[in-house]
């Protein structure tokens, strides 16, 4: 199976945020450090966030985080959002 740049970028993103799994990561930082179109990042967020892998906080001290336990998150689960499987 050929997998998407989509899911390779979603497999990034989960990937980093996972190394602090308590930060609240900004879609600016997270396209800034995976060298990601900001636009096309967002997309990606709002899906993540629509299938319950993230969950998002507004505000000055928001952003994005991992919304379960990392350890019941898989591959699969992420390609899923992505991909017709």
């Amino acid at each position: 199976m050929q997998l998407s740049t989509t899911s390779k970028y979603a497999i990034k993103i989960l990937g980093l945020m996972a190394q602090s799994k308590n930060k609240k990561y900004s879609s600016k930082t997270l396209s800034k450090e995976l060298k990601i179109p900001y636009q096309y990042l967002a997309k990606i967020m709002t899906k993540l966030t629509k299938n319950n892998l993230l969950s998002s906080t507004k505000g000055k001290y928001g952003g994005f985080s991992i919304s379960k336990s990392i350890r019941t998150i898989k591959i699969i689960d992420i390609i899923g959002v992505f991909e017709y499987i």
